[in-house]
């Protein structure tokens, strides 16, 4: 089975997610060739101002950085990826709480700030990158995209095809 694979300029744009604004689960099964890059996003606003979520590997650690409206969280890895090697994250949400677990590490805990428990997509879901980086490099802290593979990707009880689910997508390859 072919994969789409990542150069660090490219993304895929999937649907909007969909009864996710209480609760996530999310699997994600990934292949990076560095140690920098988004491997997901999706949010309220384009700029990923308001509510947001966001997975990115920054300095071989994998971050999950989320906004319910009053203020980010951020639960970083115990442990580094692996750069040209699968690697397995999980990552649940309910509310303002989230945990995070990378390979065989620890679950790693964590919250958003404020009251406000539940996030609002207006975005497409962008895996591996962004159509324009520039607008949420404050909000991910880097620059550039995901370089490298995914092989699997499923969001609550959706597991996503990325031919059939694609909206959109630049310079994708497949591996």
């Amino acid at each position: 089975m072919k994969y789409p694979h990542f150069r660090g300029i490219s993304y895929l744009a999937l649907p909007t997610l969909r009864n996710a604004h209480r609760s996530l689960q999310l699997s994600i099964e990934f292949k990076p060739e560095s140690f920098d890059g988004v491997l997901l996003y999706s949010g309220q606003e384009p700029t990923l101002d308001g509510d947001f979520i966001a997975i990115v590997i920054n300095q071989g650690f994998v971050e999950f950085r989320f906004d319910c409206g009053m203020g980010e969280g951020i639960i970083r890895s115990d442990m580094p990826i692996l750069v040209n090697a699968w690697n397995t994250l999980n990552i649940y949400r309910d509310g303002r709480n989230a945990w995070m677990q990378l390979n065989q590490g620890q679950q790693i805990f964590g919250h958003s700030k404020g009251l406000f428990s539940r996030l609002t997509f207006r975005l497409e879901t962008f895996l591996g990158g962004s159509p324009n980086i520039s607008q949420i490099v404050k909000r991910v802290h880097t620059n550039k995209g995901l370089r490298g593979c995914v092989r699997a990707l499923q969001i609550n009880d959706r597991s996503y095809d990325f031919y059939r689910d694609t909206i959109d997508g630049i310079d994708i390859g497949m591996l």
